[in-house]
C-alpha cells in the first residue's frame, strides 16, 4: 500500500489464485478510504495510489520490475522458497532487488535457490494504529553487494521517511 501511495513505482499484485488478488485489492482500498477518512491523505492521493496498483496475471508480467516486495503469507517454509525462486526466474532486471518478510537464516537459503542471490534482501515493517511505518529493518544475505544494499537502504529509508510525514 505504502509503496504505491509514497512512491513513483508501479505496483503489480501477484498471487498464485485471482482471490487472493482481489482481496489484496480490496484491503488497500480498505486502508487508504481510512487514510482519508482521517485526513491523513487526499483524494488526488488515493487515486494516485490506486493508478500503480495493477494485478499481475502471472509471474511473466514481472519481467520489468526493480523491486519485489514480496507480503504472502506462506503455507509452508517450502512454499515461499519455490515461489521465491520462480519470482526471481521470471524477473528479467539483472539489477532488481528482491526483499521479502525473510529472517536471516531463510533469507540465506532462498538467496542460495537463485541465480542472483546477491540481490536478495530481508525487510521488516512495524506499522502504527493509523497505518504508517514506525520501524523498518533491513536483513542482508551473506551474498548481498554493496550496491544492492545501497540502493535498498536508499529506497526503503525514503520510502518510511515518506510515510511518516
Amino acid at each position: 500500500i505504502h509503496l504505491s501511495l509514497y512512491s513513483k513505482y508501479k505496483v503489480y499484485l501477484f498471487d498464485t489464485e485471482q482471490k487472493n488478488i482481489s482481496q489484496g485489492l480490496a484491503r488497500i482500498t480498505e486502508v487508504l478510504d481510512s487514510q482519508l477518512n482521517q485526513k491523513h491523505i487526499t483524494e488526488s492521493n488515493v487515486d494516485l495510489a490506486l493508478n500503480r496498483i495493477a494485478p499481475a496475471g502471472s509471474l511473466l508480467d514481472l519481467d520489468r520490475v526493480q523491486i519485489v516486495l514480496d507480503c504472502m503469507d506462506y503455507k509452508s517454509d517450502f512454499h515461499q522458497s519455490q515461489l521465491m525462486k520462480s519470482i526471481s526466474d521470471n524477473v528479467k532486471s539483472n539489477d532488481a532487488i528482491i526483499a521479502s518478510h525473510f529472517g536471516s537464516k531463510r533469507l540465506e537459503y532462498v538467496a542460495s535457490l537463485s541465480d542472483r542471490p546477491d540481490k536478495f534482501i530481508g525487510i521488516q515493517f512495524e506499522s502504527n494504529s493509523d497505518y504508517g511505518i514506525e520501524h523498518f529493518k533491513t536483513i542482508y544475505s551473506t551474498q548481498t553487494t554493496e550496491k544492492t544494499r545501497e540502493i535498498a537502504d536508499k529506497f526503503f529509508q525514503k520510502f518510511v521517511s515518506r510515510s511518516r510525514s
